[in-house]
């Protein structure tokens, strides 16, 4: 069977105004996070080996509303050149914003799956909108239905999309990124067929093992994070991952697109700590 390519695109944050969510620093260019977004799915779109689909893993918009996510839209139809994607779902998107400006249909299940060239492609909704936390969770309804199609095997395998990286035990009760209920679903993942899970949420980079599954999260195509002793910084560090998956392996690079690596905001770790006290994830 002939290898499959697709890639990963993570935490997109489009919004047609950043001053609302005292973030304007990303509302002018080469920072803007809807003008870095055309540049990398023009790019995606135009290689000579061009990927089957594109999976994007959650923060589509930040906490935008319709027409934040009619802008979205635009941007995907207007740059994939008709390259398939699939979308989950990010703690700082808006489902019903989501359904009305970008689905342009009645709300329905935000978790699905879809077979493409012989590899099932599964996408869950880990997020829990108006959680300042940011940590994930998924219902007992998804892990039921995870279950079930987990039960039937399928030709390449299966890929597992999703917002917040799962965690072992011990990550999960400490690290507010986490997704809460890992374990959860670290027993339904065991003996499948699944044979990657792509996240996002962190802005970073990084590679682990999970359920005895390989895990790659990816960084954003808005802004880079890093922490240094008392700060959460904002950087030009733009990411996503390209891949290749057939029957022998999987290949997964990451494309880092910015120039020299730039600090564009800070925020104190403190007040962010202070936002998120009180709150139980």
């Amino acid at each position: 069977m002939d290898a499959v390519r697709f890639v990963q695109i993570s935490d997109t944050h489009i919004l047609r105004d950043y001053g609302k969510a005292k973030l304007c620093f990303l509302d002018s260019s080469p920072h803007n996070p809807p003008q870095i977004l055309r540049v990398v799915l023009k790019n995606i779109a135009g290689k000579k080996d061009k990927p089957d689909f594109v999976i994007f893993s959650g923060d589509l918009v930040h906490e935008g509303d319709s027409e934040d996510y009619a802008l979205f839209r635009r941007i995907v139809d207007e740059t994939l050149a008709g390259i398939p994607a699939f979308f989950a779902l990010g703690n700082h998107d808006c489902k019903e914003a989501y359904y009305q400006g970008f689905l342009r249909e009645p709300a329905r299940p935000s978790y699905y799956s879809v077979e493409l060239r012989g590899l099932r492609i599964i996408v869950l909704d880990s997020a829990m909108e108006k959680n300042p936390a940011g940590s994930g969770f998924i219902d007992e309804t998804q892990l039921a239905w995870l279950r079930g199609e987990l039960g039937r095997k399928n030709g390449l395998g299966s890929i597992l999309v999703l917002h917040h990286p799962p965690c072992d035990e011990l990550k999960a009760g400490i690290l507010p990124y986490c997704l809460k209920n890992s374990l959860a679903l670290k027993d339904i993942l065991k003996g499948s067929d699944v044979r990657a899970i792509f996240s996002g949420h962190t802005h970073e980079n990084s590679v682990s093992i999970f359920a005895g599954v390989p895990q790659f999260t990816t960084g954003s195509t808005a802004f880079g994070v890093s922490i240094d002793e008392h700060d959460m910084c904002f950087t030009n560090q733009y990411t996503y991952n390209e891949a290749l998956i057939n029957g022998e392996g999987l290949y997964v690079h990451e494309e880092i697109f910015s120039a020299d690596l730039k600090i564009l905001a800070r925020v104190s770790l403190a007040d962010l700590m202070k936002t998120m006290e009180g709150v139980n994830p």
